[in-house]
């Protein structure tokens, strides 16, 4: 199952509990209330039900933000690997992974989404912004992503913004370099 939502083994001197704290350290509140070996299978099918209902979501349009799918699947990963709790062949390991596998594929996605967009953003070939092809790809990217981004509200408001400055200073400079009476200059 290469692919899947798999961890790395575990050394022969090291814990579970030690991989956590090295991969996802928590500022304590994690470590006093991990729950005992019979409680983490009730703890992975609350993620197994989870990891579903994101997964629903992203199929029917409800489009969760990347932020909240990437903290869920990182904390998911910071769990004890459910083959524990449940043996290596079992359903819902199958299940776990097979949903994990599905949320990093929407992940990976947007992350490419959202580079594109700071790389038009970011271009220092360029000496500004077209405003206009940002706008656009932003709009073909709300229709086609399964996931919201979050620079996206951001972004639509700066662009607002700046187009209203750009149609403002058009609005001055014209004023400016065109004077009503240019007769009075000759």
């Amino acid at each position: 199952h290469e692919g899947r939502f798999r961890r790395s083994p575990l050394t022969s001197s090291q814990s579970w509990y030690e991989r956590l704290e090295q991969e996802c350290p928590f500022e304590g509140e994690f470590e006093q209330n991990l729950p005992v070996q019979e409680d983490m299978k009730h703890v992975w099918k609350a993620v197994l039900a989870n990891a579903q209902e994101l997964g629903h979501s992203v199929e029917e349009d409800k489009k969760p933000l990347l932020s909240h799918v990437i903290n869920f699947i990182r904390n998911a990963y910071c769990l004890p690997p459910p083959e524990e709790s449940f043996g290596s062949r079992a359903v819902v390991v199958e299940g776990i992974s097979d949903s994990m596998h599905f949320l990093l594929d929407h992940v990976t996605k947007a992350h490419d989404a959202q580079a594109k967009i700071l790389d038009m953003l970011y271009d220092e070939s360029n000496e500004g912004i077209d405003m206009e092809a940002v706008k656009k790809f932003t709009k073909e990217l709300a229709s086609s992503l399964t996931l919201r981004l979050d620079i996206m509200d951001v972004l639509d408001k700066q662009l607002d913004l700046a187009t209203k400055w750009q149609v403002r200073l058009k609005k001055l400079s014209r004023e400016v370099l065109v004077p009503d009476d240019i007769d009075d200059l000759a």
